[in-house]
């Protein structure tokens, strides 16, 4: 840490980080809350939505997630019809996933609260300013190992 010329000393970057990552998860739980999702739900939404026919086992992998937490949360987003559990062809004791139309829905209006939460955080950067702040940030993701698509928030919840 520096200190001014006054002695008092100035914030890094790891603290300008997580204060920013705080306001931004902490914004994301209000905009899903009122459309009654919370961040868990919509991170299992998008993956399955990119990766639709996932196993329960392959999804708690890689959201990096207990198997009977992430039972508890998809028997959650089925009660409410956003996802169906079929039986695996090849393995009877398997459940694949996949979104519902409601879940499809679902996750598009994921989508639009992420655009709104985005427009928020950057207004005021340039385009220029956005992409390299986009590639500054995807280069910390890498060489920090939190790549693969599942948020840190899942581990071993």
């Amino acid at each position: 840490m520096d200190m001014n010329d006054k002695g008092i000393v100035q914030v890094g970057g790891a603290f300008l980080l997580s204060q920013i990552g705080f306001h931004a998860a902490y914004e994301f739980g209000v905009l899903l809350s009122q459309v009654d999702l919370n961040p868990k739900d919509a991170g299992i939404l998008r993956m399955l939505g990119a990766t639709p026919g996932l196993t329960q086992q392959a999804l708690s992998e890689k959201l990096k997630i207990f198997p009977s937490r992430l039972v508890q949360l998809l028997d959650s987003l089925e009660k409410r019809g956003l996802i169906i559990r079929k039986k695996s062809l090849s393995d009877r004791r398997s459940h694949s996933l996949e979104l519902t139309e409601a879940g499809i829905s679902t996750l598009a209006n994921v989508g639009q609260i992420t655009k709104r939460l985005e427009e928020g955080l950057f207004q005021g950067l340039t385009p220029d300013e956005l992409a390299g702040l986009i590639q500054v940030l995807q280069k910390i993701v890498v060489n920090q190992g939190l790549g693969h698509g599942a948020h840190p928030a899942f581990r071993n919840s």
